[in-house]
């Protein structure tokens, strides 16, 4: 526990609860707004739906405080058919960002990648030579963060799909590999992640926002069309980058 944190921060699983709704949407109204560009937020219905799918594939974590106040949130996406699992938003309240509440909800998603034995787990985040300090958070910080839990950076021009109605895609992105499991390499000396799994993944992730199943046109998705052609994806360490 760092010296700053309030001291009885807990961390509980949003879809367990009664409240479930109305917990989602002050989540949704006070830490995901102020802390993605639109074009990044999945509209609260999904994960109101989300809800009612049995099994869930989506976690979403709350870190409440005494009053249970919500200080942050985390949610993950889990692809079964891939063994994939995707930290799809991570923020903590604005005030209370480097005071450990970000740490907690790591240490609770790791563990629901690490029960559904993932082959690796991702995350998508701004690249600093793209985007400035903003009000939706520092780039550079935001990659020390996560270099403490092991992150890597896929050796590729990440541009996020189109998420959802009338929105657009989102360049200039940084994808991040987590616990990359030996039987998702195709080399491990350099390591290279097997772009047939991340092209899997991607099929499925592009496009929903326009209910498609499974990407008819991956030319409309460069990072996908761009994995199609390849055999592999080279993973390089987060330190150079993490160092701004």
């Amino acid at each position: 526990m760092t010296a700053d944190r309030p001291s009885t921060t807990t961390v509980v699983d949003v879809a367990t609860l009664a409240n479930r709704l109305d917990l989602m949407g002050e989540i949704y109204s006070t830490i995901l707004i102020p802390s993605f560009r639109p074009d990044e937020l999945d509209l609260l219905t999904v994960f109101e739906k989300a809800f009612t799918e049995e099994p869930c594939s989506k976690d979403v974590l709350a870190a409440v405080d005494e009053d249970h106040q919500v200080l942050g949130a985390a949610i993950g996406d889990w692809d079964e058919r891939n063994r994939v699992y995707l930290i799809s938003y991570l923020a903590v309240r604005a005030g209370l960002r480097s005071r450990g509440v970000g740490t907690l909800l790591m240490h609770d998603i790791r563990k629901r990648w690490q029960r559904r034995d993932a082959l690796f787990a991702l995350a998508e985040v701004d690249d600093p030579e793209v985007y400035p300090i903003s009000d939706v958070g520092d780039p550079v910080a935001r990659l020390r963060f996560y270099e403490r839990f092991g992150a890597q950076v896929l050796d590729l021009s990440y541009t996020q799909p189109r998420i959802r109605p009338g929105g657009g895609q989102v360049p200039g992105m940084l994808l991040l590999v987590f616990a990359v499991q030996p039987a998702a390499l195709v080399s491990t000396s350099p390591p290279v992640l097997d772009a047939s799994i991340l092209a899997s993944f991607m099929s499925g992730y592009v496009g929903r926002a326009d209910g498609i199943e499974e990407d008819q046109d991956p030319g409309g998705s460069p990072t996908l069309g761009h994995l199609l052609s390849v055999q592999g994806v080279g993973i390089l360490p987060l330190g150079d980058l993490a160092d701004g």
